[in-house]
């Protein structure tokens, strides 16, 4: 096994006070295109020069590794070449093969790199990635560690997998602990970020609250193991760090998929018993602009822990080109985070091929000048800034309007935004989207129980996209019963449109159910532009 390098002389690396921005980079980022070392390196200068203050590389899922393991299984290993299905996936662990076997090993390459440049560099570990049971185009993904033992696999009460491995079985844990060992002693690595946001859960069904000890004990061995390596090495404290779901509620209880489950992260108990460095509050595809942010720094007082919520490259988990975040809605959740106490911001998905690609030129450049801005916080509070709320992944939020029931009945949903509406230097813009809304439906709009329809700016302005078959109204908020924090909106419907009502026909001789789709806000976003 090779041993971590010693003799090269790098800058120190950026202390933990200067962290504003801490990067989860996956592997269609590192590996998409014709890879080269050389291309390798350029693409660490490119997160550097951006402004990423930390990069935690994805090097294992949690038992398929990208780099050639001793203790997993090995992404890139000839046989697993034979399991693809599509282009992308297979040139990936294709180009992962090619380097190794060339002599590079792309892991230890982007390492040196980044300590070139004075930056942390993390390996990133998916706790309990479930990629392989969306079907077999992704059966590459599938381990046989997984395949072997099927009776330590999480399953609903129907016998159905709903899961990855159950940590409560000590084999699993041992073998993940491991692979997590194998990392840190084999390369020049600085700590190690446990990405629990892929996925959920970690226990057989409603077994996490009594199995959060459990993964406290777990995230404390994890601690200590790199209490020894550092040790060994003579170096400083190795960092520990970790991505969790965007509310201390869910970390304990997440819906997902449809599925409530109890899925036991302690996150508080980690903290202070297993000494983490920094945590990552995260909704799971999109950013969440509503991240009590507080609630987090709270309980880490008296620990060294730091809190950087996570932003995501699109409003919206469905990724559709016009949802990608723009560098005002960057600002807007930054703004947020940061005036409720985060010190830094994290991104994950930031997707980024060969240097100089398309896909960063046309979609993601608002994601790449963003960094540098974070780190100067109250600079964001002069420059425009924009609030997105998109809850099409939290179900429970969604505002749904059937036109039979809930005529006079109002919905809402919260959101948050640092912003005094009071303050005339700027226009505050409220854009509302509900969707397949006709023009005979009438409604009637509060913030905070105090109606505000007579302040629309603009009224029912058709879209055939964004999303599809919606509507948009557009509100000033400037003085409005909005306040600076957290804020409910509320939509009654007066009046429905008669002819869109639910009813049983004889269509082509067969009696049918005729459907209506309800009337459904999923979108709102608050536009902070120079009076």
């Amino acid at each position: 096994m090779a041993e971590a390098s010693t003799t090269k002389h790098y800058p120190p690396l950026k202390p933990r006070s200067q962290w504003r921005v801490i990067m989860n980079d996956d592997v269609c980022n590192q590996f998409g295109g014709n890879t080269t070392a050389q291309i390798l390196q350029e693409r660490v200068d490119y997160i550097a020069e951006a402004g990423v203050d930390v990069l935690a590389w994805y090097t294992a899922s949690p038992d398929l590794c990208t780099y050639p393991t001793e203790v997993g299984e090995w992404l890139a290993s000839a046989e697993r070449l034979t399991r693809h299905t599509g282009g992308q996936s297979w040139s990936i662990a294709h180009n992962i093969r090619a380097l190794v076997e060339s002599g590079l090993d792309p892991l230890a390459v982007a390492a040196e790199r980044c300590h070139h440049h004075g930056m942390p560099f993390l390996a990133t570990i998916r706790m309990n990635d479930t990629h392989h049971l969306h079907g077999y185009y992704n059966a590459y993904l599938t381990t046989q560690f997984f395949l072997d033992h099927q009776d330590w696999v999480i399953r609903d009460r129907a016998g159905q997998i709903i899961g990855g491995m159950d940590y409560a079985v000590p084999e699993v844990r041992a073998h993940r602990l491991a692979i997590l060992r194998e990392q840190v002693e084999r390369y020049d690595i600085d700590g190690l970020e446990l990405d629990f946001m892929r996925r959920a859960p970690f226990f057989q069904p409603d077994e996490g609250e009594q199995n959060a000890s459990i993964m406290t004990d777990y995230i404390c061995q994890v601690r200590q193991m790199l209490d020894e390596v550092a040790a060994e090495r003579g170096r400083g404290a190795l960092i520990l760090g970790v991505r969790v779901p965007p509310t201390l509620d869910k970390c304990q209880r997440l819906v997902d998929t449809g599925l409530i489950t109890n899925i036991g992260l302690d996150v508080a108990a980690w903290m202070h018993e297993a000494r983490l460095d920094y945590l990552c509050p995260s909704d799971n595809g999109q950013p969440d602009y509503n991240i009590p942010v507080e609630d987090f720094v709270e309980i880490a007082q008296g620990t060294e822990c730091r809190v950087f919520p996570t932003v995501h490259p699109n409003v919206t988990a469905q990724y559709q080109t016009e949802q990608f975040m723009t560098l005002e809605r960057f600002r807007g959740a930054a703004n947020n985070y940061f005036q409720f106490g985060a010190q830094g911001i994290s991104t994950f998905n930031f997707m980024m091929g060969t240097i100089g690609t398309w896909h960063i030129q046309r979609h993601h450049l608002g994601s790449w000048t963003m960094m540098k801005e974070m780190h100067d916080p109250e600079a964001l509070t002069k420059r425009e800034r924009t609030y997105f709320y998109d809850h099409t992944l939290s179900p429970d939020r969604v505002i749904v309007i059937n036109r039979q029931r809930d005529v006079g009945q109002r919905k809402a949903v919260k959101f948050r935004v640092a912003e005094d509406f009071n303050d005339s230097s700027w226009k505050y813009t409220l854009r509302v989207k509900p969707k397949d809304l006709s023009i005979a439906d009438k409604l009637e709009f509060d913030i905070n129980g105090v109606a505000v329809t007579e302040r629309l700016e603009s009224d029912f302005l058709f879209l055939m996209c964004d999303p599809p078959n919606s509507a948009r109204y557009m509100l000033d908020l400037a003085g409005s019963p909005a306040v600076y924090g957290d804020n409910e909106f509320g939509v009654t419907l007066i009046e429905a449109n008669p002819d869109l009502q639910e009813c049983t026909v004889d269509y082509l001789g067969r009696q049918e159910t005729v459907k209506v789709s309800p009337i459904s806000i999923t979108e709102l976003e608050i536009l902070v532009t120079k009076a």
